[in-house]
């Protein structure tokens, strides 16, 4: 496991990004569709460290990661689709077509 530094680290073997925190992690899991959508399936933070924008910090990463990789993104993530709906004008464009805004 990476040290501990609060970055968010991304573990494609877990699919997976993670922010280390002592006792447990945030984490955004994903899932890869077999045409390639990346599909966001749960986003986790720590009692301890909820409300702080952790989870914004991994959703960030994983978009981004989406972005570089010219990946349609679908949340079924609640979280992450509130984001999405937040952020739409930076991230429509990488919403799959079936994304409602």
């Amino acid at each position: 496991m990476p040290e501990q530094n609060n970055h968010v680290v991304h573990l494609p073997e877990q699919n997976r990004f993670v922010i280390e925190f002592e006792g447990a992690p945030a984490y955004l899991e994903y899932e890869m569709a077999s045409d390639g959508t990346f599909m966001i399936m749960h986003t986790e933070v720590p009692p301890a460290h909820s409300g702080k924008g952790y989870a914004a910090t991994l959703a960030e990463a994983a978009l981004l990661h989406a972005e570089e990789n010219n990946m349609k993104v679908m949340p079924y993530c609640s979280y992450m689709a509130t984001f999405l709906r937040r952020h739409k004008e930076r991230y429509k464009a990488l919403a799959s077509p079936e994304f409602v805004f």
